[in-house]
């Protein structure tokens, strides 16, 4: 991944125009969450296929002024948190496909510490039992349950990686900093794998979740892991 910073003086229609990977590094204030709009709107405006986009954040709130400020442009893209990007682009649609008839069923996030367990095996039972179909957590906050889950799915499903592959033209995520390892992995399984391009923004020293997992030393890498 080519990795920019914003306070470089790095021509801003040069950031907008970079191929493949880019990695944005900025420190707060600087227009991060604008870059990635004007990214979406140009990308959007130069399409000339079905493919569509998908723009990934941490809070609804932030997915709501993303929504706001690209208006009329969003079409068929996603605009969301991390964890609805897995669940309504990856587990749903697929976990019957990776595991079976057994889970074909509407999935419901239960993150209750009542049903937590540190046994992925007794995650997926819980899914495959509870007539809800609950998507539960780890007892461990630093592992991430969900995004281990469709990483495996997206591994073992043929049709979801084909259906993610041929649906985005690229994957925007807003404050990587925050992301932990499961999360990582999966985002760099749809890079370098997928090979659907990622536009990446965040700053390390902002890095607010690190007691549940967030690793921003990932933000930091530049290689498919």
């Amino acid at each position: 991944m080519e990795k920019i910073k914003i306070s470089d003086k790095l021509v801003r229609d040069e950031i907008l125009e970079m191929q493949g990977n880019v990695v944005i590094s900025a420190s707060a204030g600087t227009g991060k969450t604008h870059i990635i709009i004007e990214r979406i709107l140009r990308d959007i405006e130069k399409n000339n296929n079905y493919k569509t986009y998908a723009a990934i954040t941490f809070t609804r709130k932030a997915a709501k002024e993303i929504k706001d400020r690209i208006g009329l442009s969003i079409g068929n893209g996603f605009i969301g948190t991390n964890d609805n990007f897995i669940i309504q682009e990856i587990i749903q649609p697929f976990i019957r496909d990776a595991y079976g008839d057994e889970y074909n069923k509407k999935l419901t996030p239960n993150y209750s510490n009542k049903r937590a367990s540190n046994s992925y095996d007794e995650l997926l039972e819980i899914i495959k039992c509870s007539e809800e179909g609950y998507i539960c957590k780890y007892s461990e906050p630093k592992k991430n349950f969900g995004f281990e889950l469709a990483l495996n799915i997206l591994k073992k499903s043929n049709v979801s990686r084909r259906y993610l592959r041929s649906k985005y033209l690229r994957i925007y995520i807003d404050e990587y900093q925050d992301c932990d390892k499961d999360m990582h992995n999966l985002f760099i399984y749809l890079s370098c794998i997928l090979e659907i391009p990622l536009f990446i923004v965040g700053d390390v020293k902002q890095s607010i979740y690190e007691w549940r997992g967030g690793y921003p030393k990932v933000f930091l890498l530049k290689k498919c892991a």
